[in-house]
């Protein structure tokens, strides 16, 4: 990066950049530099910020892996989304392996580095979501976390006053991950509830019949439900009474709904 830093501030002494024309010129040949000298060097976007920032310009960026990785003649993928499974990425063969190579090229790439996919470009099928795939820093997630923490402004749950033993149905209106066989918003009858529930995630696993919905609140407040799932087989679901993604009915609630 220092070789780079150097040619930056070469081509930026050949300019006046107390002047906007000086400022708008220079980057331009920053541009002009990366198109025709760095078109396989994974640092020509960093170069092209680092350029940016210095100019006070909006940065212009290539997707420098989709160019340095060959694309498979025959790769077709897709993305899709589904509200009980979450996102769907779908390939064939040749699809997967030209993932794999770009994604091998990414993970080498400076951090903050990513490619594009369009529906419109090969090899994504016109009915698939466009995708951006960023290689990013593990401080980059934890400042991510933390800060979606604290920008939340979400107020502790406040504490419902429905009693475990009045509880008649459960419907889960959140997200739910891919691997759990019950459907968001769907009401299902509670077959019986118990205040043992287990105290790590690592208790939960087994065979993937009980799930553990997690939520922010003293854990004396969760409860095990068993329910049947979308298949008829038995699960127990481990949520919390507070749980503003959770909504619990008694008898009396559903039969007023339905009349």
């Amino acid at each position: 990066m220092k070789e780079l830093e150097k040619i930056l501030q070469e081509i930026l002494s050949r300019y006046d950049l107390s002047k906007p024309e000086g400022r708008d010129a220079a980057y331009e040949e920053c541009v002009d530099f990366a198109e025709t000298r760095l078109t396989d060097d994974l640092r020509c976007n960093t170069f092209l910020r680092m350029a940016a920032q210095t100019l006070e310009k909006e940065s212009v960026e290539f997707d420098i892996i989709r160019d340095m990785v060959e694309m498979h003649d025959d790769a077709v993928i897709d993305i899709a989304y589904d509200d009980r499974q979450g996102f769907l990425l779908t390939a064939n063969s040749a699809g997967l392996e030209y993932l794999a190579d770009l994604f091998r090229v990414l993970a080498e790439a400076p951090e903050g580095e990513h490619i594009h996919f369009y529906n419109d470009e090969r090899p994504l099928t016109s009915m698939s979501f466009n995708a951006v795939f960023y290689h990013e820093s593990e401080e980059w997630f934890q400042r991510a976390e933390e800060e979606a923490t604290a920008d939340s402004g979400q107020e502790p749950a406040r504490k419902r006053t429905i009693r475990p033993e009045e509880i008649f149905a459960v419907q889960v209106v959140g997200n739910l991950p891919a691997d759990i066989p019950i459907t968001r918003d769907r009401i299902y009858k509670v077959e019986r509830f118990s205040t043992s529930v287990p105290d790590t995630d690592g208790d939960v696993i087994g065979e993937g019949r009980i799930w553990r919905k997690s939520c922010a609140g003293i854990t004396e407040r969760n409860l095990c439900f068993e329910i049947a799932d979308d298949f008829g087989d038995d699960i127990d679901l481990i949520l919390h009474l507070d749980d503003p993604d959770v909504i619990y009915f008694k008898r009396e609630d559903l039969e007023f709904l339905l009349g």
